[in-house]
């Protein structure tokens, strides 16, 4: 790995002495709380009359010139919020009589900690040119931080200095997902915004604590004495997008044997292709892995929480789009795990590559032989373009498969006032939808409807629904105020294949040049051309 010419990494790793972290506001911890995690366990202790500040000073005046970190975060599990009751320290507002101390109102304080495994690891990566001893100083600077998050998050840190060569190594060393600096919005979907070190953090560390020290001051009032608290300064940082990206593993439906056709399946069976996948993905995983309970939670979705939400596994079919004419059958099939996802990448494409999907097959009538499907494994990421994995990002986007809400859209004939209501009623659950799947833009319109939005699509009723009312599911199209890139999944059935938009590109208003420039047209335009040259067989029912 090599950022703009940068030779040299410092990496910091820090680890708690406990498996529960209780910092709140950021995920994962932001450089900037590093930052002040090393600058107060480089100044404080049997530190703070030592006589050589100046060359700490610069270290840090180094390391906030440098450009954003790449983050390490541990995989993690969200406990629940618990509530503790502490009394305000305000003996003065009952006339300073202990025994009137029941009298005093209590704070509420909301603990939330995340839980991690005992041997989690925080690491940051900064990669530079210039700078070698004052990188080896952090290094050094780094075994005096005693904590990390909140007062009671005891921990200790270790740094190194070498060469940028070995980042990647070292990152795949980590039981972690990697954020990086990217030009994600705060509202794209695992996308976060984090403080970082700028020039003058230092500065502003070393003020607020100063102000720190005195901000209590005592002024005589007549014959009484007040206490006046003047607010620190906040300490000084500037603001990263930074991105997350989910593990992705891309299957095609091949015909089972040869493995030369595609195996088309139909556009309305998408969940039904989905639930085969997951079905499988959770035979395999359960035979092989020990952590049953976590396989039946996080592919199934059994018993899971919202808490579970970030961390269970997607099963997207994927449509075959691009052109009006291209015919809408899916050939292809994107499992996607979140950061925090404690499934390996690995355990996951054995479990699915090369394997027969149960339940979908016909009898060939003249040959007699069973014709089956299997999942191929392909780094081949053409369709992905359509979707918004690559290309420009897009405002517009238009479902594929209807989304399911949890309104449902009254039929035949009703007054205007009473049309209204439940429009507005469906708008609000499409925005609730996005809130679910963790969209955070804003969405400047919506539009909701029964018929698809492309002319080769189907009608939201003609979808198979599983466990879902076949009045919830609905075509939407949503246009937000700033461009999202893909893929964007939204509505109860995001889980199994239901809810997938694609992005509306070309039109001007719709398009934001954050990305690569959108090319001419789709990659996969010639989607209907088998590998052997021979059209798509018909499609098939499963």
């Amino acid at each position: 790995m090599n950022s703009r010419g940068a030779e040299n990494a410092l990496i910091v790793e820090v680890r708690l002495l406990g498996d529960r972290w209780h910092g709140q506001g950021d995920w994962p911890p932001s450089p900037f709380r590093l930052f002040q995690a090393l600058v107060a366990g480089a100044f404080s202790g049997r530190w703070r009359s030592e006589g050589d500040h100046q060359g700490a000073d610069r270290a840090f005046r180094w390391l906030e010139s440098q450009p954003p970190p790449l983050v390490v975060a541990p995989l993690k599990r969200d406990a629940g919020a618990v509530p503790y009751y502490v009394p305000n320290n305000d003996l003065d507002a009952v006339g300073n009589d202990p025994r009137r101390s029941n009298d005093i109102p209590a704070a509420t304080k909301i603990v939330k900690p995340v839980l991690l495994d005992s041997d989690a690891c925080f690491a940051y990566v900064w990669l530079f040119k210039e700078g070698i001893g004052e990188a080896q100083r952090i290094a050094t600077l780094s075994e005096r931080l005693h904590t990390f998050g909140r007062g009671l998050d005891a921990a200790y840190a270790r740094a190194v200095v070498e060469e940028s060569s070995n980042v990647d190594a070292r990152l795949a060393s980590y039981n972690g997902a990697v954020a990086y600096p990217s030009v994600a919005t705060d509202g794209a979907p695992g996308s976060s915004i984090l403080p970082c070190p700028a020039a003058g953090s230092l500065d502003s560390l070393h003020l607020r604590f100063r102000e720190s020290v005195g901000r209590f001051e005592q002024i005589q009032q007549g014959r009484t004495k007040a206490t006046l608290f003047r607010q620190p300064p906040k300490a000084y940082s500037r603001l990263v997008a930074y991105d997350r990206p989910p593990r992705r593993l891309l299957f095609e439906i091949r015909e089972l044997g040869g493995a030369v056709s595609f195996y088309p399946i139909r556009l309305e069976l998408a969940v039904t292709l989905a639930k085969a996948v997951r079905d499988l993905a959770f035979e395999q995983l359960g035979k092989a892995l020990t952590e049953s309970g976590t396989i039946e939670l996080l592919v199934m979705g059994r018993g899971a929480t919202d808490a579970d939400k970030t961390r269970r596994v997607r099963f997207i079919p994927l449509p075959s789009i691009g052109f009006a004419f291209t015919d809408p059958s899916i050939r292809r099939m994107l499992v996607e795990m979140p950061p925090d996802c404690p499934i390996d990448e690995a355990d996951m494409r054995w479990a699915l590559s090369g394997r027969q999907l149960s339940g979908i097959g016909y009898l060939d009538e003249e040959t007699g032989e069973v014709r089956g499907a299997q999942l191929v494994a392909t780094s081949s990421g053409d369709m992905l373009w359509n979707y918004g994995l690559s290309g420009r990002w897009a405002k517009r986007w238009q479902t594929v498969t209807p989304a399911v809400l949890p309104v449902r859209r009254p039929r035949g004939r009703i007054g205007g006032g009473a049309r209204a209501t439940a429009e507005r009623a469906v708008a609000a659950s499409v925005v609730a939808a996005l809130r679910h799947a963790v969209v955070r833009s804003r969405v400047a319109s919506i539009r909701v409807q029964r018929e698809p939005f492309s002319p080769r699509g189907r009608r939201a009723e003609e979808f198979e629904h599983g466990r879902f009312d076949a009045a919830q599911l609905n075509h939407v199209e949503i246009v937000f105020e700033e461009a999202l890139p893909g893929p964007l999944v939204v509505g109860d059935g995001r889980w199994i294949g239901l809810g997938l938009m694609r992005p509306v590109r070309g039109d001007g208003a719709d398009d934001d040049n954050r990305s690569e420039a959108a090319l001419p047209v789709a990659p996969d335009s010639i989607d209907e051309i088998d590998d052997d040259g021979e059209g798509d067989s018909e499609e098939i029912e499963s």
